[in-house]
């Protein structure tokens, strides 16, 4: 009898175990959730607080009343929304080194001061020229730089911020370019044309009072004045 008190003893104390071990799973796993939850709340917060400050800086620079504000010159705006405060700023597409137009020189130049070695910023700009000849067309995108022989992510990640496909300039409009650009092709000082083109691009990064932050870079093209379309067109957009 004893012996079966002893053994009933030991189930009760295996499930009670089993037990506390089930419910500090199932409280570890509410936790995670609702961590993951705050996290998309702030983080969809912060998004709205970006593309809120993405509009206002394409309004404003879409209206030739207030453009001489918003100088298309990568110049940084500091805006608040919904108590965010946001980081906005205007480049003409001017202002970077074209995929397609833009020289195998330039391009070797930029790989470089992303670190390249020397030998293989060559060899990758090779590679650009050849396959503009090969396919005789325009890059479509600029994700399909990754896809030259020898490109590192390290290196794209670096590169493709000072990249365009819509210039259509041989060189950066040296009033607009980024200043690795500037740096990287020896750019000279020039003021910035009034108008900057009717393509750039809004780069603008929302942070939140909890130290989140979100941002969202957009290539825009203006309609002209008068025109029945919407007022602009968005040609590239990513979010982080």
């Amino acid at each position: 009898m004893s012996r079966q008190r002893g053994i009933a003893l030991l189930l009760v104390l295996w499930v009670l175990a089993l037990l506390s071990l089930m419910l500090a799973t199932l409280a570890s796993s509410v936790q995670l959730q609702n961590r993951q939850a705050l996290w998309e709340r702030q983080h969809f917060q912060a998004l709205l607080a970006a593309q809120a400050g993405m509009n206002i800086a394409i309004a404003g620079f879409a209206d030739l009343k207030t453009r001489q504000v918003w100088q298309a010159d990568g110049s940084v705006h500091a805006l608040e929304f919904d108590g965010a405060n946001i980081e906005v700023s205007i480049r003409s597409e001017r202002g970077y080194l074209d995929a397609n137009a833009g020289s195998e020189a330039d391009f070797a130049r930029l790989l470089m001061a992303c670190h390249s070695p020397e030998r293989s910023a060559l060899t990758i700009a090779r590679a650009l020229g050849a396959l503009r000849l090969v396919r005789d067309v325009a890059f479509h995108a600029i994700e399909q730089l990754r896809e030259l022989p020898g490109m590192s992510r390290e290196t794209y990640l670096c590169v493709t911020p000072h990249m365009t496909l819509w210039s259509g300039q041989t060189r950066p409009d040296p009033a607009a370019a980024t200043a690795l650009l500037r740096t990287a092709l020896k750019l000279p000082k020039t003021a910035l044309a009034a108008d900057g083109g009717a393509i750039f691009t809004v780069e603008s990064i929302a942070h939140l009072p909890t130290a989140h932050e979100a941002g969202i870079r957009t290539t825009v093209l203006l309609q002209p004045a008068g025109s029945t379309a919407a007022p602009y067109r968005i040609l590239q957009r990513s979010e982080r």
